[in-house]
């Protein structure tokens, strides 16, 4: 009779880890769920009219079709009607192609999924290093909602949200805290 109730115990605690697994699998952590607000928020909440609204953009995508079709970056400047056919040089190039290739396949909607991707992303990842940091689950909350709303006038489908500016150590390492040191990186140069 022990024996039997042994084995018992011993085939009911896997099912309940797996029950654990799965209900864990199926339902979202907090981090999720900011990830998610945030993607909701750029894609159709209060920040869904940011990501096209900075007038560069459009150049962007253009730049990165050129890359395209002529399969090398740009030297000349060919947009502009003052400077047209001076040297310039594209400096976000990369980005560009990736502007050229999603708005080629997607239009104007791929290009604000991909920002709202890209941005959701940095500020998903802010708020799980502030957890991994030993921040408690209200306070990263509330400096999470600090973060978005003090990066809010800046969450544009532009190079910038990858740039090499958001690695850089003195801003944080991400565009959100990137963003509320701005001044920081201005004083140093590193903005244009």
């Amino acid at each position: 009779m022990i024996a039997t109730d042994q084995r018992r115990a011993d085939t009911s605690a896997p099912s309940a880890t797996a029950s654990k697994g799965w209900a864990r699998f199926l339902l979202p952590s907090v981090r999720d769920l900011v990830f998610l607000v945030a993607l909701w928020a750029l894609l159709v909440g209060p920040l869904s009219n940011r990501p096209l609204a900075d007038a560069d953009i459009g150049w962007h995508i253009r730049a990165g079709e050129q890359i395209l079709a002529t399969h090398s970056v740009p030297r000349v400047d060919s947009f502009s009607s003052t400077m047209q056919g001076q040297p310039w040089f594209a400096w976000e190039w990369l980005y560009d192609t990736l502007l050229g290739v999603v708005h080629g396949s997607m239009g104007l909607n791929g290009v604000v999924w991909l920002a709202a991707l890209l941005m959701s992303t940095a500020f998903a990842v802010v708020f799980w290093q502030m957890l991994a940091r030993g921040t408690g689950l209200p306070v990263a909350l509330l400096l999470w909602l600090l973060v978005l709303g003090a990066s809010s006038i800046h969450v544009f489908a532009r190079p910038h949200i990858v740039s090499r500016e958001a690695c850089r150590p003195g801003c944080a390492g991400s565009f959100p805290f990137r963003c509320c040191c701005g001044s920081t990186c201005m004083a140093d140069g590193y903005w244009g």
